[in-house]
């Protein structure tokens, strides 16, 4: 699928390519060329500072940069309307039909969009989320969930061998620290005063846990008496 973007792309680095070649422009960063197509301020479907960018380097003042570009642009098939603004952006209406192709291409590819072959079976590890239980669960773990599977559903489609990894830290010296605080919480609601150690978990959702173990009527003791 060759979107409109990419075309765009295609076409400025090109058409800078002749320039150089020509000695009409100097060499210059084509990372920094933008195509805008988010912007509110944009007049057209989509917008570029590809003149801005490269009539800063222009080597032939008998050159008409704007002209050039201008006309390039308008004898691109997908183009509807182009025109450069006062303050330098080219802002650019794609026609309608080509768009509307674009929607049918999707709409016929359907699960089949984007995958390809560029992995080329290379083996890739993807850790995500591991939530450390030694807290409650927040939105951010439930957001490096989402992310990460997204992460790794894309490189499955693009080739890759994908191995999705979530550690469950179930054990070591975290969770026996997270045992004594929520036994000391258990101990307070037997009215006994337990002070909590500096490297013990303060937090109040473990007064919640040790309520709940108490209204199971749990046997804590044994399950508890290493800790402390």
């Amino acid at each position: 699928m060759n979107n409109h973007i990419d075309l765009l792309f295609t076409y400025f680095n090109e058409f800078a390519d002749t320039c150089i070649k020509n000695n009409h422009l100097d060499t210059f960063n084509r990372k920094s060329i933008s195509i805008d197509f988010s912007s509110k301020s944009r007049q057209g479907n989509i917008s570029s500072n590809f003149y801005l960018v490269a009539i800063k380097k222009t080597l032939d003042k008998q050159f008409n940069l704007k002209d050039e570009l201008l006309f390039g642009i308008h004898n691109l098939d997908f183009i509807e309307k182009c025109e450069i603004s006062e303050n330098g952006f080219i802002n650019i209406n794609i026609k309608k039909q080509f768009l509307i192709s674009q929607v049918e291409y999707l709409l016929n590819e359907r699960n089949q969009f984007g995958k390809s072959n560029i992995g080329d079976g290379k083996n890739v590890n993807v850790e995500f989320v591991s939530a450390n239980p030694t807290g409650p669960v927040t939105v951010a773990h439930m957001r490096g969930a989402v992310l990460g599977d997204v992460i790794s559903s894309l490189l499955t489609n693009t080739g890759h061998k994908v191995t999705r990894e979530y550690y469950v830290n179930n054990a070591g010296s975290q969770i026996d620290i997270l045992g004594r605080s929520l036994f000391r919480r258990y101990l307070e609601l037997h009215g006994e005063i337990a002070e909590l150690n500096s490297d013990e978990y303060p937090g109040e959702y473990l007064i919640d846990i040790a309520k709940l173990i108490e209204k199971k009527n749990w046997i804590v003791f044994i399950f508890f008496n290493h800790f402390i």
